[in-house]
C-alpha cells in the first residue's frame, strides 16, 4: 500500500511563499506523531513524502526569484538530484541538503550559450540551497550542494565526471561515484536523471575493478561493538554515553546493502528495495534478507530518537543515540549491530579478491 499525504498538508506546503513560511511548516508537520508508521514495511515511508514535498516547494520558490530578477523560467530541461539520505529516501526528521543538478545542453551551444546557461543555474542552485538552510535543510558539511560548481553541469560534464572518477579510482573519487549510485531525482526532466544513471552503469561495466576499490571505502566505518561484545559508547563530551548511531550503525548497513546491489545490476536508492532486489535475483538467501530488513526497519526507527532525547536544535546531535532509552534496551541494539557485523564478513568475502574471483566482469547485468 502506497503511503499517501493529507490533501491538506500538500495545499499548506505548495501555498508557502517565502523560505521562511517553509520552514515553520516544515517544523509544525515533522514534529507530529502520526507520520511514521512503525508497523509498516517501510515505517518512514510518510516522512520521506514529506521532505520531498517541502523541497520540491523551494524548488519553486527559488525559480520565482530567478522571474522576479528578470532571468524568467528554466531555459533547457534541467533535473534536481538529491544524494546521501534523500536519494536513499531513508531520512529522518531533521536532515540535511545533498543535492546535485543536471540540465540539457542545446546542440552546438556557442561558448556564450553555455556561459549563459551556467549563470543561469548558478543563481538557481545559490538561492535553492541558501532558501533550503532558511527552512532548516542545512548545507551537507562536505560541500555536496548542487551551489557547489562539483554538483552542477551539463549532462555531458557529469558523463565527462563519471569517467574520469573511474579511470582515477583514488578514495576520494570512489567516495564520488558510491554517492552517486544513491541519486534520485525529485524534479525537472526525469529523462536526463535516466540518461545519467544509464551512463554510470556503463562506467561500472567498463571498470569491473571498481567494486574491490570500493570495498574499502563500504567497510571504513566501525560498528560500535568491542571484541567483548560490549558497546561502545563516547567518553566525553555532550554526547558521553551515547552512540554515534548514523556512522557506526546505519552507514554500515547502507554502505554494504549498496555495493551489492550495484554489482547485481539492482538500480533502487532505497536500502530496503536494494534488498528486496537481491532477495528476487536469489544473490542473498531469502532468510538473510529478511533478516537485513527486519533489522534495517528498526534502524529507521531508531534514528527518529535522537531528536527526542537531545532536544538542543542540533544538527549533530540527530546522529547520537542513548542505547537504554530504547524499547529493548541496549540487548536490541547488539542484536541489529551482530546482524551489520555478518553482512559486513559476507560483503569482504564477496569482494575482497577481484582476481581470485571467476566470472568478475559478469557481476554487471
Amino acid at each position: 500500500m502506497c503511503p499517501t499525504l493529507s490533501p491538506d498538508w500538500i495545499t499548506l506546503i505548495q501555498s508557502a511563499a517565502t523560505f521562511h513560511q517553509l520552514g515553520v511548516l516544515r517544523r509544525e508537520l515533522l514534529g507530529r506523531t502520526d507520520i511514521v508508521d512503525a508497523d509498516s514495511a517501510q515505517p518512514t515511508a510518510t516522512l520521506h513524502l514529506l521532505h520531498d514535498l517541502l523541497i520540491k516547494q523551494a524548488v519553486e520558490l527559488a525559480i520565482r526569484s530567478c522571474t522576479r530578477f528578470g532571468m524568467g523560467n528554466p531555459p533547457v530541461p534541467y533535473v534536481l538530484l538529491a544524494f546521501g539520505s534523500g536519494g536513499r529516501m531513508e531520512q529522518a526528521q531533521t536532515s540535511d541538503q545533498d543535492s546535485g543538478l543536471v540540465y540539457q545542453l542545446p546542440a552546438a551551444a556557442s561558448q556564450q550559450e553555455r556561459q549563459e546557461l551556467e549563470t543561469y543555474f548558478a543563481y538557481l542552485a545559490e538561492t535553492l540551497v541558501r532558501g533550503l538552510a532558511e527552512a532548516g535543510y542545512p548545507e551537507c558539511s562536505g560541500g555536496v550542494v548542487c551551489a557547489n560548481p562539483r554538483w552542477r553541469g551539463s549532462l555531458e560534464q557529469w558523463q565527462t565526471l563519471y569517467d574520469g572518477w573511474a579511470q582515477e579510482p583514488v578514495w576520494e573519487h570512489v567516495r564520488y561515484l558510491l554517492l552517486c549510485a544513491d541519486a534520485r531525482p525529485l524534479c525537472g526532466d526525469f529523462r536526463l536523471y535516466g540518461q545519467l544513471r544509464t551512463h554510470y552503469q556503463q562506467v561500472l561495466t567498463s571498470h569491473p575493478q571498481l567494486f574491490h576499490r570500493m570495498l574499502h571505502n563500504t567497510l571504513y566505518y566501525r560498528v560500535p561493538l568491542n571484541v567483548f561484545g560490549r558497546i561502545r559508547r563516547e567518553l566525553r563530551g555532550r554526547y558521553q554515553g551515547a552512540i554515534n548511531l548514523k556512522y557506526g550503525v546505519y552507514l554500515p548497513y547502507v554502505n554494504s546493502i549498496r555495493l551489492w546491489a550495484l554489482a547485481s545490476g539492482i538500480r533502487a536508492t532505497s536500502s530496503l528495495a536494494r534488498i528486496a532486489g537481491l532477495r528476487d535475483a536469489g544473490i542473498w538467501p531469502h532468510s538473510f534478507c529478511d533478516e537485513v530488513a527486519r533489522q534495517f526497519r528498526k534502524i529507521l526507527l531508531l534514528r527518529l530518537l535522537p531528536a527526542q532525547q537531545w532536544q538542543d536544535g542540533q544538527y549533530e546531535s540527530n546522529s547520537y543515540l542513548k542505547p537504554e532509552a530504547l524499547p529493548g534496551g541496549p540487548d536490541e541494539l547488539k542484536s541489529i549491530i551482530k546482524t551489520v557485523l555478518r553482512l559486513q564478513k559476507r560483503t569482504k568475502h564477496r569482494f575482497a579478491d577481484p582476481s581470485g574471483i571467476p566470472g568478475y566482469t559478469g557481476w554487471l547485468r
